[in-house]
């Protein structure tokens, strides 16, 4: 393992269980709102961090470098999605979330699948980006070099 991406994921780690837990924490909080529920039982809320932590555990083991060194960001966002999926759904299921009725199971899928392509459209937005300003980069140096040879004939 190198140090600078161990560093990393533990950066991503301490970051991301801050970010969700105060998500999931302002969400929960609405929800109470909502239904006029008055108490969060302490059992839940370490229920919640946990839940967390294992979502940010494994998007930092695929999206850092830590174990994962060479793959592209396609290749790690379908590994973080299946992961992920599995993950989440199996932590409901223990809940006992969306059990009773199948339209909360199939929320939680269709809010995977949203999610999920949501990131491809959003990276294939930014990979066509990239690839414009490559290209126009990539003439840019080429006329250049034209130039600059074409002086150099003239000297000659």
């Amino acid at each position: 393992m190198n140090k600078k991406e161990l560093i990393k994921f533990l950066i991503w780690m301490r970051n991301g269980v801050a970010f969700c837990t105060s998500w999931l924490l302002i969400l929960w909080l609405i929800h109470n709102s909502i239904f006029n529920i008055e108490n969060i039982a302490t059992d839940s809320l370490m229920k919640m961090v946990l839940f967390a932590v294992g979502g940010v555990f494994i998007f930092s083991c695929v999206f850092t470098g830590v174990w994962i060194k060479k793959w592209r960001f396609l290749k790690r966002l379908n590994c973080f999605m299946v992961l992920f999926g599995i993950y989440e759904v199996t932590v409901f299921y223990c809940l006992g979330i969306g059990q009773e009725e199948r339209r909360g199971g199939l929320a939680v899928y269709g809010i995977i699948l949203i999610s999920y392509l949501l990131c491809i459209i959003i990276y294939q937005l930014y990979e066509k980006k990239q690839g414009e300003l490559y290209t126009q980069a990539l003439r840019n140096y080429q006329q250049r070099n034209k130039r600059g040879t074409r002086d150099e004939r003239k000297m000659v």
